[in-house]
């Protein structure tokens, strides 16, 4: 999926190549998380699955420190 995403945004226009590493640096990153998060289903594919993610992140963002 990565390679992917990676493929498209060189065809992309932004500001910066800069801009461009820091994208496919992020989108690596999340892929990584979400490959090693304990979810049942796939949370691009799956209602049930992106919600539960969703709520991960959520928690995560609002704790403390």
């Amino acid at each position: 999926m990565h390679a992917g995403y990676a493929a498209k945004l060189v065809t992309m226009t932004v500001s910066e190549d800069d801009t461009r590493v820091a994208y496919a640096c992020r989108v690596r990153q999340y892929l990584a998380w979400l490959a090693h998060t304990d979810i049942y289903g796939d949370p691009l594919a799956t209602p049930a699955a992106r919600d539960k993610l969703r709520g991960l992140m959520v928690s995560y963002w609002e704790a403390p420190g």
